[in-house]
């Protein structure tokens, strides 16, 4: 039965590396499965490949071998690559929602994958054990194979502990994510708003970097201190959006939802560009204005949301504003938009 297991591991690796690309096709069902029969199945496909993968690899340990205990696990882990393709494609963008159906098979394509991987290194392990090897080349592929086994498992532990459950968790988290973008530029505009010269060694003429440590101007500091106390109050809103608007039970749709998380990425872009203006002010005016666009868009897409509640009573009937309200969004997304003029006047007393 040894004779069997080439041919079984080849053909894991085969489905696991066709089952990757099968991914991205979704296939609805009709009627749509609800998202947690769905989400339950994938566990349960995923927590099956955890134990398997561990049974795979105790048979194939190459120290102790045991070719005919694989053939069970190859093939059932054969099985369930292609089966964990049909469920992911079972996520429907249109009635689960898009950010949910991106993070499963995000999740199962790096399982896939680490499972391909796995099989490659137990087919090329079996294969060459019946010639003679040096120890050092032995323990090398044994330290491989230990490797990919773990990534199996640890890929799967984050899955089983992370897997949003539902399409709004998945938005905010997705949300969470660009917001740490702009959280790295407030970051460097702390280091740049200070007149501090920093020199570790990066300055060096001789490394030829294409840049030198020096100590900012006059102009560069007061963009940079404008900019930081500017983009802590973008920075504020932007964090205050899942807080006080994507609170369950939300009646946000799975579009609205979609509309606004599509807004998050040009925003943080934006910031990331007005941050670099500090040392390269060239075009502050157009980086500017694509970043009062990028601000009107995301809070058009907050309105649209509020514009689905209609349920919601007009708050020009109660005074005063509601923090967290339509019309307190509103007049937040309006102030900032008034305020990144500014920036413009900077580049004015700049270039004077």
């Amino acid at each position: 039965m040894s004779s069997d297991v080439p041919a079984a591991l080849a053909l894991l690796l085969q489905t696991a590396a066709a089952s990757i690309p099968a991914l991205a096709l979704a296939s609805p069902q009709d009627p749509p499965p609800p998202l947690p029969a769905l989400r339950k199945d994938f566990l349960a496909l995923i927590t099956l490949i955890y134990a398997h993968t561990t049974k795979l690899s105790i048979a194939l340990n190459p120290a102790s071998p045991a070719p005919s205990a694989a053939l069970s696990p190859a093939k059932e882990l054969t099985a369930l690559a292609g089966t964990l393709a049909s469920n992911v494609a079972s996520f429907d963008p249109q009635v689960h929602g898009a950010a949910i159906a991106d993070e499963v098979r995000a999740l199962a394509k790096d399982i896939l994958c680490a499972l391909r991987d796995l099989a490659s290194v137990h087919l090329s392990l079996h294969t060459a054990a019946a010639a003679p090897l040096p120890p050092r080349v032995k323990d090398g592929a044994g330290e491989e194979y230990l490797v990919r086994t773990g990534a199996v498992h640890d890929l799967i532990t984050r899955a089983q502990k992370g897997l949003s459950d539902s399409n709004l968790t998945a938005v905010k988290k997705k949300w969470k994510e660009h917001g740490d973008t702009i959280a790295d530029a407030l970051l460097e505009l702390d280091e740049d708003a200070t007149d501090e010269e920093e020199d570790e060694g990066w300055d060096d003429p001789e490394l030829d970097f294409g840049f030198h440590a020096k100590k900012k101007t006059p102009e560069q500091l007061k963009l940079a201190v404008s900019l930081r106390d500017f983009l802590k109050r973008v920075s504020t809103l932007y964090a205050l959006i899942p807080t006080l608007l994507l609170r369950p039970p939300s009646t946000a749709s799975n579009p609205a939802l979609e509309a606004l998380l599509v807004s998050a990425p040009p925003l943080a872009t934006a910031v990331d560009e007005l941050v670099s203006r500090v040392y390269d002010p060239e075009d502050l005016a157009g980086v500017r204005d694509e970043f009062v666009s990028a601000l009107q868009k995301l809070g058009d897409a907050v309105d649209a949301i509020f514009a689905e509640m209609k349920d919601v009573p007009s708050e020009s009937e109660t005074k005063p504003v509601k923090k967290g309200g339509r019309e307190w969004f509103a007049v937040q997304f309006g102030a900032l938009r008034e305020n990144a003029a500014q920036v413009g006047n900077l580049e004015e007393s700049n270039t004077s």
